[in-house]
């Protein structure tokens, strides 16, 4: 099973144009398992998650200014 962490580099480092060799030498992960991933569907966020997503991202860019880009406000 691989870890969800790695399912999410393997696709943002798909999605920045990498080839499969470069991405499962940077991942230690098989051409295979990187093949897998690419071509199962990817799970959509729904529920409650789903709705807390949706009230927190518009508000995002506000906290972002607000902090003046720092984690502590």
């Amino acid at each position: 099973m691989i870890s969800h962490e790695i399912r999410q580099a393997i696709l943002a480092m798909k999605e920045k144009g990498l080839g499969l060799r470069e991405i499962s030498r940077v991942l230690k992960v098989s051409r295979n398992t990187l093949r897998r991933v690419l071509h199962e569907p990817q799970p959509k966020a729904t529920g409650p998650v789903a709705k807390r997503q949706d009230e927190v991202i518009p508000l995002s860019p506000a906290i972002y200014r607000r902090c003046k880009g720092n984690a502590d406000p």
